[in-house]
C-alpha cells in the first residue's frame, strides 16, 4: 500500500503521446517542473499514510495537467503554415511563390522544400528558380503557366500544400470585323426590340471578359449612354430597347480580359422602316441562375424593351424587397443589380419585376471553401497487413467538390473520391502521411494522417506448439504448429536439425500452414522434430523475429489380428456360440477391445 511517489512522479513525465517527445515536453514546461519538486518535497518530509496520499493527489494533478498541456501542443504531424497564392498575370511576369511549413511537434529540425508544377517535380531550371521555401517563374509563359504546390520534408514525414493555380490571361473572341472601314453590318427593325454583338460566338478568356461599346458621334467614339433607347448588357451584346433612325451609327466594342488584352470590333448598324405597330414590352434580358464563390460578386440584369417601356425595375430577394443602398448591393439604371462579397446570407431567388410584365426569376448560390469533418484521428497505427480507412467527410453544404489524395506529398491518381480504396492490406511502404484535399472553385481545403504500419513478432498461439506423439507404422501421421504475427510467419520443419523438403513420404500443403504430412509412416520417421515459425521484412532477407518448437514422434507397430470372425459366421437358432477376437501390438500396449453390431 507503499506509495512509490518518487517512481509515480518520475512516470507522470512519459504522458506525452510519443516516446520522442517526452522530455522535450517536460523541459518546455516550468509549470510542470515546479510541480514536480513539490511533490518529491512532500515525500521527503511526510511520512504518514495521509502524507502519502496527499503525495499520490499530487502526482495524479501532475499527470492531468501534463496530458492537458500536450493536448493544446500543435499538431504532431508537418503541417503547411502559409500556402503558396497563385493568380492571373499577363505574358512575360515575373512571378514569386512562397510556402511556409512547421516540422511538427517533437521535431526542432527546419523543414526541407521541394516544388511541383502538375504533380511534376521541378529543378532550378526551364525559367523557374527555386531557393528552398520560394519559387520563382522568371518570365511566365504558356510552359511555366499551371498548378504549383510545395513539399514540406520533416523527421515526422511530407506533405503537399494546396494548389497555387498561376494562369496567363487569355482572350479568345471571333470579332466579327476588327476594321471600321470594312465593319461588320447587322439591321434592326424600327419599334421592335432587337441586339447586336461584335463577337460570335461569345468571348471567352481567363479573366472572364468584359465587353465595352461605344457609338460613334462626330468623329469620336463616345460612351454608349450617347444613344438613345440603348443598353449593354452583362452578356456582352448591346440592346436597342425602342429602334429608330437615331440608332442607325458605328458602334465600336472593346472585349477586355484583365487589364493587358483587348480585342476591338465594329458593326454598322442600319434599320429598316416597321410597316407594322410597335413591339408590346418584352423581356430582352432575364436574371439567369447563377453559382459564385463565397466573397465574389453577384450580378443580374432585366433588359426590357417595346411600347411602352416599363420605367424603373424593381428587384426583390425571396419576395421581399431588396434595399439597393445598402453596403454590399446596388441597382442600376440599366438594369443590373450587383450583389457584391457574397456570403451564404445571400442565397436564394432573385427576382425582377417590370410593368405590364410577369416577374422574371433566377437563383443565386453561393458556393464557399468546402469544410471537412472528419472526426478520424490524425495518427493511427495498423499492423502490417491490416486494412486501413481514411475517410474525407465533407459538411453538406460543401458544392462541387472533388478530392485529390496525396501520399507523402506524392498524388495518387487513382483516388478521386472521399474515401481512400487502395490500402487493404498496409504494407511497410504505405506508411507516411495522407493528405486529403478537397478542391471546388472557391479553394480547397485539407486534412493529414500519419500512419504507422508496425510489424508483429511471430509468436506460437494457445496451443499451436507441438507435443510429443506416437504414430503408427502404415498409417499417414499428421503434425501440426500454429503461430502469428505480421507479417504472417513462414513455416520450415526440422528432423534431427535437418531441413525437412516436400518428398514421397512427406507433404506440405502450398502455401505452408505450419502442417507436416508424413503419407506413410516408417520407422525411420521416428526422431526430434522441430517446427519453426519465422517473419521477415517483405522483399527482403531481414529476419523480424524468429520461434521455435521440437517433439519427439515416437513410432510404433500397429496393432494387428491375430484370429476373428469368420465371415459368414452360422450359427444354430437358439444354441449357445462364442466369437473370437484376439489382437497383438509389437509395442506390447495394453489392448482395449470393443465390440459392434450391425455398425
Amino acid at each position: 500500500r507503499v506509495l512509490q511517489e518518487e517512481k509515480v512522479c518520475s512516470e507522470t513525465r512519459h504522458a506525452p503521446r510519443f516516446a520522442g517527445d517526452r522530455e522535450k515536453a517536460a523541459k518546455r514546461s516550468k509549470s510542470l517542473k515546479a510541480t514536480m519538486a513539490v511533490c518529491k518535497r512532500r515525500r521527503s518530509k511526510l511520512g504518514s499514510t495521509a502524507a502519502q496520499f496527499q503525495i499520490l493527489l499530487c502526482c495524479l494533478f501532475l499527470t492531468i495537467l501534463q496530458v492537458a498541456t500536450v493536448s493544446g501542443q500543435q499538431t504532431l504531424l508537418p503541417s503547411i503554415t502559409q500556402h503558396p497564392v497563385g493568380g492571373i498575370f499577363a505574358q512575360d511576369s515575373t512571378v514569386e511563390l512562397n510556402c511556409e511549413a512547421s516540422s511538427g511537434h517533437g521535431d526542432e529540425t527546419p523543414p526541407t522544400y521541394q516544388w511541383v508544377r502538375d504533380n511534376t517535380l521541378l529543378g532550378g531550371d526551364g525559367g523557374v528558380t527555386i531557393s528552398g521555401n520560394s519559387l520563382v517563374i522568371q518570365s511566365l509563359n504558356v510552359e511555366t503557366s499551371g498548378s504549383y504546390a510545395c513539399l514540406a520534408t520533416s523527421n515526422l514525414g511530407t506533405v503537399i500544400s494546396a494548389a497555387a493555380e498561376v494562369q496567363l490571361i487569355t482572350l479568345e473572341a471571333n470579332i466579327l470585323s476588327n476594321s471600321e472601314s470594312s465593319s461588320h453590318s447587322a439591321s434592326v427593325v424600327a419599334g421592335i426590340p432587337d441586339s447586336i454583338s461584335c463577337s460570335s460566338p461569345p468571348a471567352t478568356g481567363i479573366p472572364s471578359p468584359e465587353t465595352v461599346w461605344k457609338v460613334m458621334l462626330g468623329n469620336s467614339y463616345l460612351d454608349i449612354a450617347g444613344s438613345p433607347n440603348t443598353l449593354p448588357g452583362i452578356d456582352g451584346r448591346l440592346y436597342f430597347l425602342q429602334p429608330s433612325e437615331a440608332n442607325a451609327k458605328l458602334y465600336r466594342c472593346e472585349v477586355i480580359a484583365g487589364d493587358e488584352l483587348d480585342m476591338f470590333g465594329y458593326v454598322q448598324l442600319s434599320v429598316t422602316d416597321n410597316s407594322g405597330a410597335p413591339s408590346a414590352p418584352v423581356f430582352l434580358l432575364e436574371p439567369q441562375d447563377t453559382t459564385v464563390n463565397v466573397g465574389g460578386d453577384a450580378y443580374f440584369q432585366c433588359i426590357v424593351g417595346g411600347d411602352p417601356l416599363p420605367g424603373t425595375i424593381k428587384w426583390f430577394n425571396n419576395t421581399q424587397d431588396i434595399e439597393c443602398t445598402s453596403e454590399r448591393v446596388h441597382c442600376f439604371d440599366d438594369g443590373r443589380l450587383l450583389v457584391t462579397r457574397v456570403d451564404s446570407m445571400d442565397v436564394g431567388t432573385y427576382t425582377c419585376a417590370a410593368a405590364g410584365l410577369e416577374n422574371s426569376s433566377a437563383t443565386l448560390t453561393v458556393r464557399g471553401i468546402p469544410e471537412i469533418t472528419t472526426q478520424t484521428p490524425e495518427s493511427q497505427s495498423v499492423e502490417y497487413g491490416q486494412a486501413v480507412s481514411l475517410a474525407c467527410q465533407l459538411d453538406p453544404s460543401s458544392l462541387d467538390v472533388s478530392f485529390r489524395w496525396f501520399h507523402n506529398g506524392e498524388l495518387l491518381p487513382s483516388e478521386t473520391g472521399p474515401a481512400l480504396t487502395t490500402l487493404d492490406a498496409a504494407d511497410l511502404s504505405d506508411g507516411g502521411v495522407y493528405q486529403c484535399f478537397a478542391v471546388n472553385p472557391a479553394g480547397s481545403t485539407s486534412i493529414a494522417f500519419h500512419i504507422s504500419v508496425i510489424t508483429i513478432n511471430a509468436a506460437f498461439t494457445e496451443g499451436g506448439e507441438l507435443t510429443d506423439q506416437l504414430a503408427f507404422i502404415g498409417l499417414p501421421f499428421v503434425m501440426h504448429c500454429s503461430a502469428t504475427g505480421a507479417p504472417p510467419p513462414i513455416y520450415t520443419w526440422y528432423k534431427s536439425g535437418v531441413l525437412l523438403s516436400e518428398s514421397e513420404s512427406l507433404s506440405f500443403p502450398s502455401p505452408p500452414d505450419g502442417t507436416l504430412t508424413i503419407l506413410d509412416v516408417t520407422d525411420s520417421h521416428a526422431g526430434l522434430y522441430t517446427c519453426e515459425a519465422q517473419n521477415m521484412l517483405p522483399g527482403t532477407e531481414v529476419v523480424i523475429h524468429t520461434v521455435s518448437s521440437s517433439a519427439e514422434l515416437i513410432v510404433i507397430a500397429a496393432t494387428t489380428l491375430v484370429e476373428s470372425i469368420e465371415n459368414p459366421f452360422t450359427i444354430q437358432l437358439g444354441g449357445n456360440t462364442e466369437l473370437p477376437c484376439v489382437a497383438s501390438s509389437e509395442s506390447g500396449a495394453k489392448l482395449t477391445y470393443n465390440w459392434t453390431k450391425d455398425g
